[in-house]
């Protein structure tokens, strides 16, 4: 009796993926003077309200960054120039899901 064995080699699965971060300029600093911004940190996080870690440094009102880790995060942008950094920005939420690929098709045995 034979027998066939057959050796599946699962691809890795992708867990990166491209987030693209957009806001918009202050208009004025917190004395009501108008804005003076040297650039942005874009903080992103996997913990609602904590911010540490700073993902990105922008100087303009746009990010793109890598994110490698799958799950639920959270992130804020602060305006920064020489005297400090500003207050958070509201918190967008986004998540980052693995990109297992789709069902193959058209499968048979002859």
């Amino acid at each position: 009796m034979r027998f066939l064995f057959l050796l599946l080699i699962l691809p890795s699965i992708a867990l990166a993926d491209i987030k693209t971060f957009l806001w918009d300029a202050p208009a004025t600093n917190v004395d009501g003077s108008p804005a003076v911004v040297t650039g942005y940190n874009l903080y992103i996080s996997n913990t609602a309200g904590v911010y540490s870690v700073v993902a990105a440094s922008p100087t303009a009102t746009t990010a793109t960054v890598t994110v490698n880790t799958v799950g639920k995060f959270f992130a804020v942008v602060r305006a920064y120039n020489d005297t400090g950094e500003s207050a958070n920005s509201n918190e967008a939420t986004f998540d980052v899901l693995q990109k297992v690929p789709g069902a193959p098709k058209n499968f048979k045995v002859q």
